[in-house]
């Protein structure tokens, strides 16, 4: 009886299995009704509702696709408004800190100051229904901990965020230019000072994006409903929290038909000479307010844009570039000379992105006039052009009644909506097929192996042929909605084509698995393309109906006459590099004019009044521009902004100066860390300062690690315990392939001996240290090759990684949904035999610039041009310079300077700060020798040998070493040194960083 029941047990389990394998079988098939077969797949593999419906915090549907869900299921809008005071909170985390007060004439109401935590409200609704949500709130300034950027929640309704745009609803400032200009001592217009306008004031929640351009909608049940506010950034105050039923913004059709009747003007009556006289015509750039100091005014030199200059700055468009992202708005205050129906147009430069149309949604008085202008386009155009906001059937009319009113237009994406949402399916279907041909040929195949791809990977081919339709459908969706083919659409057929060409050889696909993956990766890059609208404007125009529009488009003779201007005053020798003046203090600026003219303005202002010393900052946009001025003795005093290695080019050849023997300069140097100075040193002295810095850290979306149980690894010996866990779920984990730094330092490993002649890569530790970095790649399976880090994080297929602040930045500013779901940890260390972690990172392929002064200068002035450097790498200079710039185009330009106390005083967040200032400790940067670039050169070599072309570690590494040696020689001899490594120790040794610094310490907070 046992064996029967035995039998019968072993028959189920056998059964069960093999039904496992068959369910994950097809879902590793096509599509996404394919991947929604088993319960059991990982996360990325289910749709996007189902993955929301179990908890998946990435995968939640988008609003539009949620809405849909809901009108489907018939829930009707709400039948009333619901108001909740700030104060009533039914209950807040213990780091919220949440308290009842007054705030700028308003009370009771909820003081937020705290930069985390949650509050939540209970809201009873009388039945089941759609609503609109409002909060009246007041963002805190600068004295009350407040900083420039916008208020930022995510949301949860009832426990779970309901779409994924509820991660992160943005509540901005509002700031204003300070008009009118000031002009510098050339008479260029000085960029204005911006100024916060904000009050409190009501705003529906909206996504961060600003995709929609309408607000988002929230379904609350019948009874009692709990909305939760996780704080992502920047204290507020909160009045009140108000839920109105959803509204439905009538059509323009409806709406014009309620206009009160009048007659167009016709030429030559009365009534035409009248709408002439009441045409209004705005200066774009005197903007009203803006929602983002980022938002910057600019000078363009074309022919009917006014005010126009050609031999001096005169700041007369708004926008470009600074332009582009969603929810960035500009607000403009005008007055209608009369009742009656207006026309509204704009002279805009719309030729960033080649036959790709933008958005902007367009609002008068804060409300949107109809439906059509939530998303009005602007066509490319490869000059400035006059746009109407209009339709398929011709400019719109607006009925405005006479008197004040404000215009607004915010960035909008809406019509590209569809398109994101299918190549996010896309990106993370061609994860998973990544993921499952790595897991069955490996993460190096061999490309001599014969498969049987049906057989042995069934469903990958129909995968393959439904992305390959999908991609081909993307391009014709682009077309259809530019008019014309443009980069994305051309890079979408181009991945179609790719995958038909594999489909042709299905055999070969486990071999291309490298290919797929970069398919996936241009995925994410179009993707995010279609998110940014840059568009320049110059005017706005708003005219009476029946009214020609205004021109701005030059004839031939004007483009001709304005090309000729421009080049007459190119030569003008203000702002030159070349322009020498023994009475001031020349300093050339490897920076954009913004900065030069933000730094002119502090010298003007702080340093010439106190010094008695003039200064003017020239740019050069090439660091050899110094090395060719050195050729011909024309030098500047001070340079600023050039790459790490030109202090020691320079110093090589005789032309930097020491900085380290001139007065207090032994003092001034203990404000930065001995392995920041590695590469300006040379035989006993520094020759330059780092006068930004970066670092690496590691990213981890905190979602991705809790749900896989997963913690967040301190050491490497903790990234080999977790990399089985995030392979087993295809996940992987991100490092540089280029950056051994960790590796060999962590090792106490140099790259040189002590004296700089020789290379020390073949010690038996650096040997080790070799190992370990490829061995990453080749036996732990990372990714050799990754085009962009940040969107595999923001996808989360890489959701942990060691990447630089660059990428802190980026995250910070174009992922805002992501904000409460990912940190940021100390690099990974290695344990020593005492029990100590070290951390050591760095390398010299972090993009830092730097400060020197060159050498020759008269004795005055160089005792002037040290005490202008000493000035400028202060604490209180680099605090005001970076905050300044940072007022002004954001925190995506926050000023890393190379001070660490000016660094710290950013609007960090403070968890974060603490977190780069531990790793600030072990900043270990590569001195330079002659002939140093064959190092780093010739180690990625020697990677590349080991990963790619799978040779053995040591005789990969042992080609590298004797390429090294001939060139470090060869470079010695050249430059009449090679005599000196047996003299009597004319080269002085290089210095030797091996405890971290602990003068960062004192700042962190």
């Amino acid at each position: 009886m046992k064996k029967w029941i035995i039998a019968i047990v072993a028959v189920l389990l056998l059964g069960l299995i093999l039904w496992t394998a068959l369910g994950r079988g097809q879902a590793g098939g096509s599509g996404a009704g394919a991947a929604a077969g088993s319960a059991q797949e990982p996360s990325k593999s289910r749709p996007a509702a189902q993955a929301a419906d179990t908890g998946n915090q990435r995968l939640e549907p988008y609003q539009y696709e949620r809405l849909a869900a809901w009108h489907e299921q018939g829930i009707p809008a709400a039948a009333a408004d619901i108001v909740v005071e700030g104060t009533d909170i039914r209950g807040q985390s213990p780091d919220a800190g949440v308290v009842a007060g007054e705030y700028e004439g308003r009370k009771p109401v909820a003081l937020w100051r705290a930069e985390q935590g949650w509050v939540e409200y209970e809201v009873d609704a009388p039945a089941s229904g759609l609503y609109e949500m409002k909060l009246t709130y007041l963002p805190m300034s600068k004295a009350d901990g407040g900083g420039t950027g916008a208020v930022q929640f995510g949301v949860r309704m009832n426990g779970s965020y309901p779409f994924r745009e509820a991660r992160s609803v943005l509540f901005p400032r509002s700031f204003a230019d300070e008009w009118p200009l000031a002009l510098d001592r050339e008479g260029n217009e000085i960029r204005p000072q911006t100024r916060e306008t904000s009050g409190w004031h009501e705003k529906a929640f909206e996504d961060s994006e600003g995709a929609y351009g309408t607000p988002l909608v929230w379904q609350l049940e019948r009874g009692k409903n709990v909305i939760r506010l996780e704080k992502l950034d920047e204290p507020v105050a909160i009045a009140s929290l108000r839920l109105v039923p959803q509204t439905e913004i009538p059509a323009y059709a409806k709406v014009s038909q309620a206009y009160p009747q009048s007659r167009p003007a016709q030429a030559g009556d009365k009534a035409s000479k009248e709408s002439k006289e009441n045409i209004v015509q705005l200066e774009a750039e005197q903007t009203s307010s803006k929602s983002d100091t980022s938002i910057q005014i600019n000078d363009t030199r074309e022919p009917n844009l006014t005010p126009l200059s050609y031999d001096s700055i005169v700041y007369n468009t708004v926008g470009g570039l600074r332009w582009y992202r969603g929810e960035q708005t500009l607000s403009w205050e005008f007055e209608a000379p009369a009742d009656g129906r207006y026309q509204i147009g704009f002279a805009a430069y719309q030729g960033f992105n080649k036959n790709m149309t933008v958005f902007r949604t367009l609002s008068i008085d804060g409300k949107l006039p109809f439906r059509e202008v939530a998303s009005i386009p602007f066509r490319y155009s490869s000059g400035w052009q006059e746009t109407t906001a209009g339709g398929a059937g011709g400019a719109y009319d607006f009925y405005l009644t006479q008197g004040k009113h404000t215009l607004s237009l915010a960035v909008n994406f809406a019509p590209y909506l569809p398109l994101i949402v299918q190549m996010d399916r896309m990106s993370e279907e061609i994860d998973r097929l990544t993921s499952e041909l790595r897991a069955a040929a490996g993460g190096n195949p061999d490309p001599n192996r014969i498969w049987d791809i049906e057989k042995e990977l069934p469903g990958v081919t129909a995968t393959l042929t439904e992305l390959q339709a999908q991609f081909a459908q993307l391009s014709r969706d682009m077309v259809r909605i530019n008019g014309a083919r443009n980069e994305i659409s051309g890079a979408l057929s181009s991945a179609a084509e790719d995958l038909a060409g594999m489909l042709r050889k299905p055999n070969k696909i486990p071999a291309k698995q490298l290919q797929i993956g970069l398919l996936g990766e241009s995925v994410e890059t179009q993707k995010a393309r279609l998110t940014e609208a840059p568009l320049e404007l110059d005017k706005i125009f708003i005219v009476p109906s029946g009214t020609a529009m205004p021109t701005v488009k030059g004839t031939f003779l004007q483009k001709v006459g304005s090309s000729f201007k421009k080049l007459v005053y190119s030569f003008d020798e203000r702002g030159n590099a070349d322009v020498r003046n023994d009475q001031t203090l020349n300093v050339w600026m490897m920076w954009s004019r913004d900065y030069a003219q933000e730094l002119q303005r502090l010298a003007d202002e702080q340093f010439t009044p106190t010094s008695g010393i003039k200064v003017k900052i020239n740019i050069i946009s090439d660091a050899n521009t110094l090395i060719m001025a050195n050729s011909t003795g024309n030098t500047p005093d001070v340079a600023l902004g050039i790459p790490r290695d030109t202090p020691y080019d320079l110093a090589l050849r005789g032309a930097a100066e020491d900085l380290s023997v001139l007065p207090g300069g032994e003092a001034f140097f203990q404000k930065f860390h001995p392995g920041a100075l590695l590469p300006y040193y040379y035989n006993g002295g520094y020759y330059g300062l780092p006068e930004t810095t970066n670092l690496k850290v590691l990213f981890y979306r905190k979602d991705i690690l809790d749900e896989l149980g997963l913690k967040v690894p301190n050491t490497w010996d903790d990234v080999y315990d977790m990399l089985p866990t995030l392979m087993r779920e295809n996940y992987s984990f991100y490092l540089d392939p280029n950056d051994y730094s960790p590796f060999y330092f962590q090792h106490g490993t140099e790259l040189y001996t002590p004296d700089g002649m020789k290379t020390a890569l073949d010690s038996p530790q650096s040997f080790a240290a070799f190992a370990q970095w490829t061995d990453m790649f080749k036996v732990y399976g990372l990714e050799p090759k990754v085009q962009s880090f940040y969107n595999q994080f923001r996808s989360g297929y890489m959701p942990i990684g060691v990447s630089d602040l660059n990428t802190y930045i980026q995250l910070l500013v174009a992922a805002p949904e992501l904000r409460s779901v990912w940190a940021i940890a100390p690099v990974p260390g290695t344990k020593q035999a005492d029990g100590k972690i070290v951390r050591w990172s760095g390398g010299n392929a972090l993009p830092v610039s730097s400060a020197m002064m060159m050498k020759g200068l008269p004795a005055e002035k160089r005792d002037h041009a040290w005490a202008f450097l000493q000035w400028y790498m202060s604490d209180d200079t680099q605090t005001e310079f970076g905050l300044d710039l940072e007022s002004y185009f954001g925190e995506q330009l926050r000023w890393n300077s190379g001070n660490v106390a000016a660094f710290a005083r950013m609007p960090w967040k403070k968890d974060d700060l603490a977190v780069i200032l531990d790793q600030w400790q072990w900043i270990k940067m590569i001195p330079n020798v002659p002939g140093g670039y064959m190092t780093s050169r010739e180690l990625t070599n020697s990677w590349i040998r080991a990963v790619v072309d799978g040779d053995d570690s040591r005789p990969a590494l042992e080609k590298g070493i004797r390429e090294i040696s001939r060139e470090l020689a060869r470079k010695q001899e050249e430059f009449g040194l090679a005599d000196k490594q047996a003299g009597a120790g004319e080269l002085r040794p290089l210095p030797q960083v091996t405890e971290p610094w602990t003068g960062v310490k004192r700042y962190v907070r």
